[in-house]
């Protein structure tokens, strides 16, 4: 995918238009997970990272190591309104802002595998080793890049650095660094590249040019090689060119062969070429400043989708005939000073059935963004998606922040939320607050900060303090989130999310989730009630009336995950985990009856998962869950292969069995869904899917036995620009 280059005028004018639209458009929300995916190939290794709307956990990844396609496991964790509709959105795909010749990003897609599962599956234009790390904030994950095939740059004539740092006559190269320090572990060693990539990635290229110095002090090690690459990339990013140059001609003098010397060469000649037309310097930094073109990007997709259900009692019946049109269209510019950025991502729903829904827009991202580097402001206008601070996901409004030193950040958030897919833009519910980002302290430590305050009819709809403490090292990562209502004095929501890798690439996760299920908010008072405004509500109720009324609609929910994962080659791991779950019911009260306690549930999950098995580049996951419901106890059998029959083909064939014993009526019940997908890929911008399966579902009675199937079908397109 190749950027359009376009003017400022046609942008300002896209971006304007954008924003007006929020007043008058009327949507049916379409949610999405993946936010945005970022390409860095100006660093050693290149990086990919992928930008999530909502909370997630990490669960594994498969391939380990290498391959064409990865597909990333994960759990979300926020289990609001707007990241409830954000999971069971069918899928997503997602392209990149720019195309890379060193990340060869083909693209990213989501799918939902569960009510609080999902996959991402990122494809390549060819194989790669990589490795994969979830953020320490739980909302994006890094994939880092070890080795690409690159394209040589030709040395050219350089004006710009010094003479002697020229390729067309090398200087002899440095001293090679005498080791200084005792020998140490390999694992220490790796840990401190490890931190140091950290420090890279966050722009603290003073702490990386001092911890892969450390690396090189120590005697020969498998990670001398990298360390010295990655040395001249931090002095590079750094703005000391010079230096930089030495490190890349010491690096080719040791390592003249190989992906890495490739690497090295290409950037060794991009530092000693210097450019026709006129460029300025930002001062104090040595960084190259040009202009920027706009660049604008995205994707139109069209799907068709018919579900057809037949049963013994009613017959056949056409569920689902829709036609689905999507467009996300982002325009970017980038330089030295600032950072624009204009998006939109929406959706036409076209219902063929005369009994149906009916027709349908959606609207999910419409906003313009704008940073300034120099001045540390930041801001983002329309409708939008933020699961911190406080905020619960998607509104209309403006986001604001000012980054006042290197550690402390002050946002502030106001707007209209949009908790529902069938809401307009409400005017008479409304929030604002403010926040802090803190961090990273301690090269592990961050922190956030909030308070918020959300109205609705000039009364208290919610009003929280509460916060985020996150570590994150090379070993283990925790994540804690506290919501607190101070107007209903009551806990909303805490989550302690763990992770830790050991010895052997195992890993360990942990989750431990008390909430108020729903979130507890004055508008919770509407369940059940005949009107459908708090206004209405206060024509008849007292406001400590309304709000007795929103505590008895709110229960208590708790929830606990254990889960590991090995990989025990190559090609082969196994993960699986345990749940256990509580729901505790709610009170009868406003001619509403009570909800009964779930009582304790219990969720085993157990795969296996393995990769180039039968052909190179085949993932087949096979799944064994058994559920202990206080309804039912399921037990899932379950196979997910993909096959790549060559380049441009893939085919995914799907199975699940289900058996079934239901508490309240004794009867058992079978299911068995096959299915199959198959995807093409022309010319690496237009893809072509294809997919269909059944389901037949035997239900038995004490009396009678009860048979239904149905079936699916879609077929459409992606073209991306």
């Amino acid at each position: 995918m190749e950027p359009y280059k376009n003017s400022s005028t046609f942008i300002v004018f896209f971006g304007t238009l954008l924003c007006l639209l929020l007043s008058s458009v009327t949507t049916e929300a379409f949610s999405a997970v993946i936010d945005d995916i970022e390409i860095n190939d100006k660093t050693s290794p290149p990086q990919l990272r992928i930008n999530f709307t909502i909370p997630i956990q990490y669960l594994n990844h498969v391939p380990e190591t290498s391959g064409d396609e990865l597909e990333i496991q994960f759990q979300n964790v926020s289990l609001n309104t707007f990241s409830i509709e954000s999971v069971l959105n069918e899928q997503q795909i997602v392209t990149a802002a720019k195309s890379s010749k060193i990340v060869p990003l083909l693209d990213a897609r989501y799918e939902q595998r569960g009510p609080n599962r999902g996959v991402i599956i990122i494809r390549f234009s060819r194989r790669i080793d990589y490795s994969v790390q979830p953020g320490a904030d739980r909302r994006h994950i890094t994939i880092t890049i070890l080795t690409s095939e690159t394209e040589k740059a030709p040395p050219e004539t350089s004006s710009e650095l010094p003479p002697d740092t020229r390729p067309t006559e090398l200087q002899p190269p440095p001293p090679v660094i005498k080791p200084t320090l005792p020998a140490v572990s390999d694992e220490k060693i790796a840990a401190l590249m490890e931190e140091a990539r950290q420090a890279v990635a966050s722009d603290n290229n003073s702490r990386a040019v001092q911890l892969y110095t450390k690396v090189l002090r120590y005697p020969d090690n498998p990670y001398r090689q990298d360390a010295l690459e990655f040395l001249g990339v931090a002095r590079e990013r750094k703005g000391q060119l010079a230096h930089a140059v030495k490190e890349y001609q010491r690096y080719l003098a040791l390592y003249p062969e190989g992906e890495g010397a490739e690497r090295v060469k290409q950037r060794l000649a991009v530092l000693t070429t210097a450019a026709d037309k006129p460029r300025t310097t930002e001062p104090g930094t040595g960084r190259v400043d040009e202009p920027s073109p706009w660049d604008v990007y995205g994707g139109l997709s069209q799907f068709y989708r018919r579900n057809e259900v037949s049963t013994d009692n009613t017959g056949d019946s056409v569920t689902q005939s829709s036609l689905s049109t999507d467009l996300d269209v982002t325009a970017r510019r980038r330089s030295s000073e600032y950072d624009l950025q204009s998006r939109f991502t929406g959706s036409y729903l076209h219902d063929f059935l005369d009994y149906g829904p009916g027709n349908e827009t959606s609207v999910s991202s419409l906003y313009f963004d704008a940073n300034s580097k120099h001045l540390g402001l930041s801001m983002r206008l329309g409708r939008q998606s933020r699961n911190t601070g406080g905020v619960l996901g998607r509104f209309d409004g403006l986001l604001a922040g000012y980054k006042m030193t290197d550690w402390l950040t002050l946002n502030a958030v106001g707007g209209y939320p949009v908790f529902s897919s069938r809401d307009n833009v409400d005017t008479d519910k409304y929030l604002y607050g403010i926040s802090a980002d803190i961090g990273t302290l301690a090269n592990a430590w961050d922190f956030n900060a909030f308070i918020i305050e959300q109205r609705v009819h000039n009364i208290v709809d919610r009003r929280a303090i509460g916060g985020e403490t996150r570590y994150f090292d090379s070993v283990r990562s925790i994540l804690t989130f506290v919501d607190y209502d101070i107007f209903y004095n009551s806990l909303n929501t805490f989550i302690f999310l763990g992770t830790w890798t050991l010895p052997g690439r195992t890993t360990i996760n942990a989750t431990l989730d008390y909430r108020n299920s729903p979130l507890l908010t004055t508008s919770s008072a509407l369940q059940g009630q005949s009107v459908d405004t708090i206004s209405d509500l206060l024509d008849n109720l007292s406001n400590d009336e309304i709000k007795q009324l929103a505590e008895d609609r709110t229960g208590k929910s708790k929830t606990a995950t254990l889960g590991i994962s090995h990989p025990f080659t190559e090609k082969i791991q196994v993960s699986g985990d345990i749940t256990y779950s509580n729901l505790k019911g709610t009170r009868a009260s406003g001619g509403i009856e009570a909800i009964p306690d779930t009582g304790n549930e219990y969720f085993y999950n157990l795969q296996l998962i393995g990769s180039s098995l039968f052909t190179s580049g085949d993932i087949s996951i096979f799944g064994m869950r058994y559920s202990d419901t206080s309804t039912a106890k399921i037990y899932t059998l379950s196979l997910d292969s993909r096959y790549p029959v060559n380049r441009d083909w893939r085919i995914n064939p799907r199975i699940r069995l289900d058996y079934r014993e239901n508490d309240n009526d004794d009867s058992t019940q079978k299911t068995i869904l096959p299915s199959i997908r198959m995807d093409y890929r022309w010319r690496k911008r237009y893809r072509f899917e294809i997919e269909a399966g059944k389901e037949w579902t035997s239900r038995d009675l004490t009396d009678r036995n009860e048979d239904s199937s149905s079936y699916f079908f879609s077929l459409g397109y992606r073209a991306d620009f």
